[in-house]
């Protein structure tokens, strides 16, 4: 399911203060993958585009440097990355986040250090909880491995 992030915050800076970021409360610790500044007019500023977890200790997601509004917005589509505050440096555009989707499947192929019966490396991620992965005997040590196809940022596994 995605979902638009509707809270936004808008802030009005006069010139002399241009250095206040513009930011924004989720409320809740929330998965985005996109940010949308929207200028009144087509300009270029440059800002960058920091979030936080907690509100004090910042992380960057989209350098500072010179970003273009085109029809009055820029918008930079980022890995799903988990936040709560999300700030703009030196501007005074609105901003809007879109929230990630709440899971994806990713297809994979499943090795395991053994198998008992039906209970197959490949039910680990086949979606079904009603089935499951099994050692043999339960015996130790026992490994199960996805293997993905490449190389993916992922912070969580359900």
């Amino acid at each position: 399911m995605v979902a638009l992030v509707t809270a936004a915050a808008t802030l009005t800076v006069s010139p002399a203060a241009q250095a206040a970021p513009v930011s924004l409360d989720l409320q809740r610790q929330t998965r985005i993958d996109q940010v949308t500044l929207t200028a009144p007019r087509n300009a270029t500023e440059t800002f960058a585009v920091q979030t936080s977890l907690d509100g004090r200790g910042w992380s960057t997601l989209v350098a500072e440097r010179p970003h273009a509004f085109k029809n009055g917005k820029v918008t930079f589509q980022v890995d799903p990355t988990l936040v709560r505050h999300v700030r703009a440096t030196k501007t005074t555009a609105r901003l809007e986040v879109h929230e990630a989707a709440v899971s994806a499947k990713l297809q994979a192929s499943y090795s395991a250090s053994s198998t008992n019966q039906n209970y197959t490396p490949g039910n680990a991620g086949d979606g079904n909880q009603g089935t499951y992965w099994e050692s043999a005997n339960n015996a130790f040590p026992q490994w199960i491995q996805a293997d993905l196809g490449a190389a993916l940022k992922t912070d969580r596994v359900c």
